[in-house]
Parts: C-alpha cells; structure tokens; sequence
C-alpha cells in the first residue's frame, strides 16, 4: 500500500482520476457507477491513512472529486389482478410448483428438487436453505397438486423416474 501510495497517488490529478472512475464503471457487465464510487471511496481511505501515517503525500489530489450519477429505478408492484392472469396463462403443469411455492412457503429450489420418495402417505418431505428437512402435512389441497403431478408425469414417455415435477421433456 505504501509504495502504491507513494508511487500513483501522488502523481494522480483531478483529471485522471474522473477518466478512471468513468473507465472503471463501464469496464465490465458488472462494473456501474456504484461500483467505481465504491472503489473511489475506498482509494480515499487508502490516501488518507499514507497522509496521516507517513507524510509523503502532502495533499490528496482527488478528495473533491464528486461521486458518479447513479440511476435508481423505480420499481412499481404488478396489481394482483396481473398476477392472477399471468398465472390463468400458465399450463397447468407450470401451475402446480407456483402454488406450492405461495401456498406452503416453499423455495423454488426446494419445489424442483422433490422426489417421488419424498412423498409419504402423511406428509412431504421437501430439503430447504440450509440442507434443513422440512415435513409438510400432507392436505388436500397438496394431495390433488401431488396426484395431478403424477398424471402429468405418466402422459410424457422417457420421463425421469426421480423427480415429482417434469417439465413437457420429461426433466426437472
């Protein structure tokens, strides 16, 4: 740190310092303006603690550079009834995941990843964040988005024998 101090942040100039922020928020996918503000916010620490602690840096050059312009989206919810035709367009089998997702607090990954063995008389077994085994009472409900699971499995040749859910291939 002290020989990158010594070396580039005495030699850096206002100017220089704006075309890297400039350059480091557009240099990868990834890169924003957040990102370089982050990274400016950081080189100001680095400066001011070689100021303080050894004295060769006798100004920091780039302190009154101002942050990058951010842009916030403005995110608005979809109306309920948008989301209620959004999930009527859906094929059935697309359907029954969806639900179990809403109705029992399932994560998605949970929901791909049950298998038929999973399936008890009484409950589901479903593995959650964590690798935590979570049992689901098996209800009515449950018992037909199981049952029609099973139908739509049996309609699909070549269909794997682990998963409960398929998609129209015959894969999670």
């Amino acid at each position: 740190i002290k020989s990158i101090g010594d070396i580039a942040l005495a030699k850096t100039t206002p100017e220089r310092f704006k075309d890297f922020m400039i350059r480091y928020a557009s240099a990868t996918e990834r890169s924003t303006p957040d990102a370089a503000n982050h990274q400016r916010k950081e080189l100001l620490v680095v400066a001011r603690f070689i100021k303080k602690h050894t004295g060769k840096l006798p100004a920091i050059p780039f302190e009154d550079v101002p942050k990058l312009p951010t842009v916030t989206k403005k995110r608005t919810p979809i109306p309920t009834g948008r989301i209620q035709d959004y999930i009527d367009a859906l094929p059935n089998h697309v359907k029954r995941p969806i639900f179990m997702v809403l109705f029992y607090g399932l994560r998605s990954s949970a929901v791909c990843n049950i298998n038929e063995k999973d399936v008890e008389p009484d409950y589901l077994s479903a593995i959650d964040k964590g690798n935590m085994l979570r049992k689901i009472p098996i209800d009515e409900t449950l018992a037909d988005i199981v049952d029609a699971a099973h139908q739509h499995k049996a309609t699909i040749r070549d269909a794997s024998p682990a998963p409960l859910f398929v998609n129209s291939l015959g894969r999670r």
